[in-house]
Protein backbone atom coordinates (compact mmCIF):
# COMPACT_ATOMS: atom_id res chain seq x y z
CA UNK A 1 0.00 0.00 0.00
CA UNK A 2 1.73 3.35 -1.22
CA UNK A 3 0.72 6.29 0.66
CA UNK A 4 1.82 10.03 0.78
CA UNK A 5 5.19 10.71 2.15
CA UNK A 6 4.05 12.86 4.63
CA UNK A 7 1.55 10.46 6.08
CA UNK A 8 2.05 8.90 9.32
CA UNK A 9 1.13 5.60 9.52
CA UNK A 10 1.09 2.63 11.92
CA UNK A 11 0.63 -1.17 11.22
CA UNK A 12 -2.17 -3.40 13.33
CA UNK A 13 -1.40 -6.76 14.24
CA UNK A 14 -3.47 -9.23 15.76
CA UNK A 15 -3.22 -9.32 20.19
CA UNK A 16 -1.79 -12.87 19.71
CA UNK A 17 1.09 -11.62 17.82
CA UNK A 18 -0.24 -13.18 14.58
CA UNK A 19 0.07 -10.74 11.99
CA UNK A 20 -3.07 -9.75 10.33
CA UNK A 21 -3.52 -8.27 6.71
CA UNK A 22 -2.08 -4.97 7.38
CA UNK A 23 -4.23 -1.80 8.40
CA UNK A 24 -3.17 1.40 8.08
CA UNK A 25 -4.36 4.35 10.44
CA UNK A 26 -3.81 7.64 8.31
CA UNK A 27 -3.26 10.29 10.88
CA UNK A 28 -4.14 14.06 9.35
CA UNK A 29 -1.62 16.95 9.38
CA UNK A 30 -3.03 20.40 10.01
CA UNK A 31 -1.34 23.16 8.47
CA UNK A 32 -1.87 27.18 8.57
CA UNK A 33 -0.29 29.23 6.43
CA UNK A 34 -0.70 32.60 8.32
CA UNK A 35 -0.47 35.44 5.62
CA UNK A 36 -1.39 39.54 5.13
CA UNK A 37 -3.28 38.73 1.63
CA UNK A 38 -0.42 40.75 -0.92
CA UNK A 39 0.56 39.18 -3.94
CA UNK A 40 3.33 36.96 -2.95
CA UNK A 41 1.27 35.65 -0.13
CA UNK A 42 -1.66 34.81 -2.37
CA UNK A 43 1.09 32.63 -4.80
CA UNK A 44 2.47 30.82 -1.81
CA UNK A 45 -1.47 30.17 -0.75
CA UNK A 46 -2.33 29.02 -4.04
CA UNK A 47 0.63 26.66 -4.17
CA UNK A 48 0.58 25.24 -0.50
CA UNK A 49 -3.43 24.96 -1.36
CA UNK A 50 -2.26 22.29 -4.61
CA UNK A 51 0.26 20.76 -2.64
CA UNK A 52 -1.66 20.10 -0.14
CA UNK A 53 -5.03 18.98 -1.71
CA UNK A 54 -4.65 15.35 -0.03
CA UNK A 55 -7.23 13.52 2.17
CA UNK A 56 -4.42 13.04 4.82
CA UNK A 57 -4.01 17.24 5.26
CA UNK A 58 -6.22 19.42 6.68
CA UNK A 59 -5.29 23.23 5.07
CA UNK A 60 -6.26 26.32 5.92
CA UNK A 61 -5.17 29.75 4.76
CA UNK A 62 -5.60 32.62 7.01
CA UNK A 63 -4.91 36.16 5.48
CA UNK A 64 -4.76 38.17 8.50
CA UNK A 65 -5.23 41.59 6.83
CA UNK A 66 -8.73 40.43 6.97
CA UNK A 67 -9.25 37.96 10.00
CA UNK A 68 -7.64 40.03 12.53
CA UNK A 69 -9.46 38.01 15.22
CA UNK A 70 -6.90 35.23 13.90
CA UNK A 71 -4.23 37.43 15.00
CA UNK A 72 -3.55 36.26 18.74
CA UNK A 73 -3.39 32.42 17.64
CA UNK A 74 -1.08 33.26 15.31
CA UNK A 75 1.02 35.24 18.19
CA UNK A 76 0.25 31.97 20.52
CA UNK A 77 2.03 30.03 17.80
CA UNK A 78 5.27 32.37 18.04
CA UNK A 79 4.46 33.89 14.97
CA UNK A 80 6.70 36.77 14.29
CA UNK A 81 6.83 37.07 10.67
CA UNK A 82 4.19 37.07 7.52
CA UNK A 83 3.93 34.56 5.82
CA UNK A 84 4.57 31.63 7.88
CA UNK A 85 3.37 28.01 7.77
CA UNK A 86 2.58 26.04 10.49
CA UNK A 87 2.39 21.93 10.12
CA UNK A 88 1.31 20.14 13.13
CA UNK A 89 2.24 23.23 15.64
CA UNK A 90 5.34 23.65 14.23
CA UNK A 91 5.60 27.41 12.94
CA UNK A 92 8.13 27.53 9.33
CA UNK A 93 8.78 31.09 8.41
CA UNK A 94 8.61 31.35 4.67
CA UNK A 95 9.20 34.24 2.21
CA UNK A 96 8.90 36.88 5.49
CA UNK A 97 8.28 40.13 4.53
CA UNK A 98 5.73 41.27 6.84
CA UNK A 99 6.09 41.92 10.66
CA UNK A 100 3.11 40.67 12.14
CA UNK A 101 2.36 43.44 14.36
CA UNK A 102 0.65 45.25 11.21
CA UNK A 103 -2.42 43.00 11.83
CA UNK A 104 -2.81 42.48 15.58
Amino acid sequence: MSLPDAARVRQAFHPKGKPLKPTWEVLMAQIILFHDGCNICQGISATVTAAFDSPVHVFESVNLAIQKDRGAQAQALGITRLPSLVVDGRVMRLDDHSPIDHYV
